[in-house]
């Protein structure tokens, strides 16, 4: 029994060796056997022998004959048929055309193949390169449309950075637990930091001192922070503001949370009710986590 098995069902370009197979690219379909039809003949379910015929005929969906190739299979059946230049036209029109092969002049059959991409692909490369080559008014106009669209590039790519900015500023972490109570001397921000990262409950790459921003966030979805409901409470977040109490001291959280002086405010949360208030940085108080 002869048959054709894993043919591949479309026309490829010829690829004499790696250079050839570029300028194809690059230039567009090649002018002198364009296209190509391979596949791998079966004789008796086992790869044709090498040295056997294979004719290829094309035919349009009218029925009528376009074109025909002649090859010759080599190792483990295998053959490439180069097809003459008067396919072109056909494989770039026509959706219904059928491929019959004949090994030794007996028919496989014949099958529809649909035409590849590449060919249309490979011709619109050409007009690129002819549009590459582009003198006076035209490259001009060329060089204008590309300055744009580099413009425009660039411009995706600040909005890209941008939005990457804002997400940032709206993700807000959850709460994962609270250290031992400590005074307003910690290090500041980064010994914070470094506390919560030795909770057992949160991130040891990621969990920081909790901003006011999160603390707010995660009460509104009702997070208690670790405290009974009822209970007096407190523990240090991170407010980033200055303002003054009655008795006139700062409250800039313990100047970056490096001052356990009394007369300098830190932002404490008092969760029952929830809220922000000022403490003196020589207060010993948990430190508020968030992940």
């Amino acid at each position: 029994m002869t048959r054709i098995k894993d043919v591949v069902a479309k026309f490829i370009a010829p690829v004499v060796c790696a250079t050839v197979a570029t300028a194809a690219h690059a230039q567009g379909i090649p002018t002198a056997n364009p296209l190509t039809y391979s596949g791998v003949a079966y004789l008796n379910n086992q790869p044709a022998a090498p040295g056997q015929r294979v004719d290829i005929t094309v035919v349009r969906s009218n029925g009528a004959v376009a074109c025909m190739g002649t090859a010759t299979t080599v190792a483990g059946g295998r053959f490439s048929a180069p097809l003459p230049n008067s396919c072109v036209a056909v494989v770039e029109t026509d959706n219904g055309i059928e491929v019959e092969v004949r090994l030794n002049n007996v028919s496989i059959g014949q099958a529809a193949v649909t035409a590849a991409p590449y060919a249309v692909e490979a011709k619109n490369a050409r007009f690129a390169a002819q549009a590459s080559a582009a003198t006076g008014a035209l490259q001009t106009t060329i060089s204008d449309i590309a300055s744009d669209i580099g413009m425009l590039q660039t411009s995706v790519s600040s909005l890209q950075s941008l939005l990457t900015r804002v997400a940032g500023l709206e993700a807000a972490g959850s709460f994962c637990g609270q250290t031992a109570p400590t005074t307003g001397n910690i290090n500041g921000y980064p010994g914070a930091a470094v506390r919560c990262r030795a909770l057992a409950g949160c991130s040891s790459t990621t969990a920081h001192m909790c901003s006011s921003h999160e603390v707010a966030v995660e009460a509104a979805n009702g997070q208690t922070f670790g405290y009974p409901n009822g209970t007096f409470d407190g523990g240090w977040v991170a407010a980033l503001i200055t303002t003054y109490d009655p008795n006139a001291r700062e409250t800039k959280d313990c100047d970056g949370w490096t001052s356990a002086a009394n007369n300098i405010n830190g932002a404490e949360l008092q969760v029952t009710p929830t809220t922000i208030r000022a403490s003196g940085c020589g207060s010993s108080r948990p430190i508020i986590c968030c992940n």
